[in-house]
């Protein structure tokens, strides 16, 4: 409770200070169980001597950690297996540098993605992977990524993630409420196995209309519940993965277009007469230039979804520069136990803007 008010706290001063917004109406508080609620979880590896864990801060010293608190119970029970295979010598000779490890809405099913300083023969990847599923049999679907194969970007969108082996039993679904999201190894996902779908419902609640704008849109995480509320919807992704996720957790009045949002700008057919847009990127935000051309598209209204208060900040002012008004501000604790914090803020243009 304590961490909460903290940081609702640093989100409005953060408002204040860099916008010069005084939100005097109230900031939605949307908490989440404090522990195992990590649905994705990265760690670094080395094999000789074995030690699985995180980097000490502001460090590239291995800090060897044998269970997780904040990730869900599967994934613990994943960690603590990979560590008795080390220890037995399960990963000797094996260039890995890290894992990731991904349960599924359930924590049922995991993906997993090893991740390797040079490439190795197929079938030694294979004999690693039989070995990984004996001991966890909840593993659905395992790649592995070589550093030369999985540095971005300069990738084409029709391509699939490039990987030196790769196991599936199926394709890897993740449901948030009546959706169910096919999700790839290397593609974006929230993190928060408890308030995923409350994030959705907070997104997309009472957006309904013709037209609705989706940037940096994921696998889909709104455009799928946005499409039965919406004649048609726009889709913006770049990442080559999650782009082609996309394409298939959504229906046929959903078109998506593989590019950046500065791209889409100055590239397609921008749409008219916008009911809707919702953005959501990454830490570094929108910045001045794109929030005043998104502005300038004058959708009815816009939901912004932001994973940095400061640069959230910074592109309010523009919107509000441009003639929209906050409406509500939610802030959803989806990391509990560290500094981040998520915000959802709905804005409507004023009738003069």
């Amino acid at each position: 409770a304590n961490q909460l008010a903290i940081k609702r706290q640093i989100l409005g001063e953060t408002l204040e200070r860099t916008a010069k917004i005084k939100w005097q109406g109230e900031i939605h508080l949307h908490s989440s169980p404090p522990w195992g609620y990590r649905n994705r979880t990265r760690m670094k590896v080395t094999t000789e001597p074995f030690a699985l864990g995180y980097y000490r801060h502001n460090s590239h010293d291995l800090l060897p950690v044998e269970s997780c608190p904040i990730s869900s119970p599967l994934i613990n029970r994943a960690i603590a297996a990979i560590w008795e295979m080390g220890r037995s010598g399960g990963f000797t000779g094996y260039p890995l540098s890290e894992v990731e490890f991904f349960s599924d809405h359930a924590d049922a099913k995991l993906l997993l993605e090893l991740y390797a300083e040079k490439p190795m023969p197929e079938q030694d990847w294979q004999k690693l992977t039989e070995s990984l599923r004996a001991r966890m049999p909840n593993i659905t679907s395992l790649s592995v990524l070589s550093r030369a194969k999985h540095t971005r970007p300069e990738m084409q969108c029709e391509s699939t993630v490039k990987v030196d082996y790769s196991f599936q039993s199926g394709a890897f679904l993740y449901l948030a409420g009546a959706a169910r999201y096919q999700v790839s190894p290397g593609s974006f996902f929230q993190t928060n196995r408890f308030l995923v779908e409350r994030l959705v419902e907070i997104v997309c609640a009472e957006a309904k209309g013709k037209l609705a704008l989706d940037l940096f849109a994921g696998v889909g995480l709104f455009s799928a519940p946005l499409a039965k509320a919406f004649d048609r919807v726009e889709a913006v992704e770049v990442a080559p993965s999650s782009f082609n996720d996309l394409r298939k957790n959504v229906p046929r009045n959903v078109r998506a277009h593989c590019m950046t949002t500065a791209e889409y700008l100055k590239t397609a057919p921008l749409p008219a007469n916008l009911d809707f847009m919702v953005v959501d990127p990454p830490r570094a935000g929108l910045g001045a230039e794109v929030s005043r051309k998104l502005a300038a598209l004058a959708p009815a209204r816009v939901t912004y979804v932001s994973c940095d208060p400061a640069t959230l900040a910074r592109d309010l002012a523009v919107f509000q520069q441009s003639g929209y008004a906050i409406e509500q501000i939610h802030l959803l604790d989806l990391f509990p136990q560290t500094f981040h914090i998520e915000t959802v803020v709905h804005l409507s243009r004023n009738r003069t803007g």
